[in-house]
């Protein structure tokens, strides 16, 4: 079985999901799925000029995190 390394880079709001770094056991599809949302969270942010956290909070509300899962 491959085992993939996550290292989480956007703090707060993500520690949920995985510690600072820890041994996760996931596809490469859900990986790149997971890469792809927090992506998402950040280019999102920037867009409007939000901080990630309130970004990742707008779009878990609207259910639009929902749509890429």
């Amino acid at each position: 079985m491959n085992k993939n390394y996550i290292i989480c880079v956007i703090p707060s709001f993500f520690l949920h999901l995985c510690n600072q770094e820890k041994e996760v056991d996931m596809s490469h599809t859900e990986l790149n799925k997971l890469q792809f949302i927090i992506a998402l969270i950040a280019e999102f942010a920037d867009y409007y000029q939000l901080n990630k956290k309130q970004a990742f909070n707008y779009l878990k509300r609207f259910k639009e995190i929902e749509f890429f899962e």
